[in-house]
């Protein structure tokens, strides 16, 4: 199979069977395949797919996610952004690239990092309103598990008030936030136990 069949492989199972363990094996073997061959622009792509599967924060139903797939997905959304800077990709691509980024250093707990990178993604997304107050959201997510002041839920107000995407897009922030502040009281109760 070549790197862009493997590609598409990995999507359905993903989608339609939500086996990311068979996804990201997929992933894994077109990445290095486009590698092997140069073929940087679907490395990147693919990339972005497997950082995307594995992110947590879509709270994607029947989709299990085990800390070797968080993992995965950093290193991927690492790469990713090192492509799409090595490859000069416009401002959209750009953009979703430090978004990624920013959402793995948030799902760590890394809240400085994910604030900067998810205000790169704002600097990227100018002259796109909603694209904007989707990036202004994640900078104040991050900014609610902080001493600093959230605007959070007046971004997703706005949002929703928007035509096109933005309800959608506020719709994602929410779920972020139910997922993490989930996922961090359980760690939380689990360190108290321990």
């Amino acid at each position: 199979m070549d790197a862009k069949s493997l590609d598409q492989a990995a999507k359905a199972t993903y989608w339609q069977d939500k086996d990311l363990s068979g996804a990201r094996k997929l992933l894994e073997e077109g990445i290095a395949l486009a590698r092997e061959q140069g073929l940087k622009g679907e490395e990147k792509a693919m990339s972005y797919d497997l950082a995307a599967f594995c992110w947590t924060g879509w709270d994607e139903p029947g989709v299990v996610i085990t800390a070797g797939d968080e993992a995965a997905g950093l290193r991927a959304a690492e790469e990713n952004l090192r492509l799409a800077q090595e490859l000069e990709r416009p401002s959209g691509p750009m953009g979703n690239a430090w978004w990624m980024v920013g959402a793995y250093r948030f799902q760590e707990g890394d809240f400085a990092g994910a604030t900067k990178a998810f205000e790169e993604f704002r600097r990227l997304a100018e002259g796109d309103s909603t694209r904007v107050l989707l990036a202004d959201g994640y900078v104040e997510i991050a900014r609610m598990f902080t001493d600093q002041t959230s605007e959070y839920r007046r971004i997703c107000e706005e949002l929703r008030s928007l035509e096109g995407d933005g309800s959608e897009y506020a719709t994602q922030l929410e779920t972020a936030v139910g997922v993490f502040i989930r996922r961090w009281m359980v760690e939380s109760e689990r360190r108290r136990v321990d």
